[in-house]
């Protein structure tokens, strides 16, 4: 059978992504930094690894939470989970929900972060065990824990807490959000031009470099590896 076109859903994949510190400069900046989570010497970020699979559970399972919690009328909570997950004000309903309480006079997110919540963000610290692991072949995650608090960066205890903080909550995983636009039919030739776009496959990497207007040169490198 001849194929005469091909359906495409416009969508937006959310990727939580984490520092990649230089792993020579930590214990230099804790021995010679009164706080060194001040100044940390990064290369790049690597975001966390996931599927078209997982980040379609990721996103059925943020907006049932939203739903539920919008059945409840639990303001607080539902400012927790946009707060967690900002990605959901692309959703109608989202939206209109937001509105809805926002001119009640009902949502009154409090201004700033609380102090110390973010001294150490779990992605930070997920990056500073990366970096612990890249720099000695022998290093585990447990002993990672262990040499930050020698270095006096945040406690074993902290650092522990933080590191799998990152894995195991929903705001730190992947999420894809269709953009809201029905699903449109693309020609053959349509499809073959996409098609000529260069592809990521798994197990290759695309590397390029950009100009930023600040920092100057960087190194981009996309990396499938599921």
């Amino acid at each position: 059978m001849d194929t005469t076109g091909y359906e495409w859903v416009p969508a937006r994949l959310e990727l939580p992504a984490f520092p990649l510190v230089v792993p020579k400069t930590l214990a230099a900046k804790a021995r010679t930094v009164e706080r060194p989570e001040q100044n940390l010497q990064i290369s790049g970020a690597s975001t966390v690894s996931t599927s078209l699979a997982t980040a379609l559970q990721g996103r059925e399972r943020a907006l049932k939470r939203w739903q539920h919690l919008a059945r409840r009328a639990d303001v607080s909570a539902l400012i927790r989970q946009l707060s967690d997950h900002p990605e959901l004000i692309a959703v109608a309903a989202v939206r209109e929900k937001v509105s809805q309480i926002v001119r009640s006079g009902r949502w009154n997110a409090p201004r700033g972060r609380p102090a110390g919540r973010y001294r150490w963000h779990p992605l930070i610290v997920r990056g500073l065990v990366v970096a612990c692991i890249n720099g000695d072949p022998a290093m585990t995650p447990e002993r990672a824990f262990h040499r930050l608090a020698e270095w006096n960066f945040l406690s074993y205890d902290a650092a522990k807490k933080l590191y799998y903080q990152a894995f195991d909550e929903e705001r730190f995983r992947a999420v894809v959000w269709e953009s809201g636009n029905p699903a449109c039919r693309a020609p053959e030739d349509e499809a073959r031009s996409l098609a000529a776009v260069e592809q990521l496959e798994r197990g290759e990497s695309i590397r390029r470099q950009v100009d930023a207007p600040v920092i100057g040169r960087i190194d981009l490198s996309f990396t499938a590896d599921l």
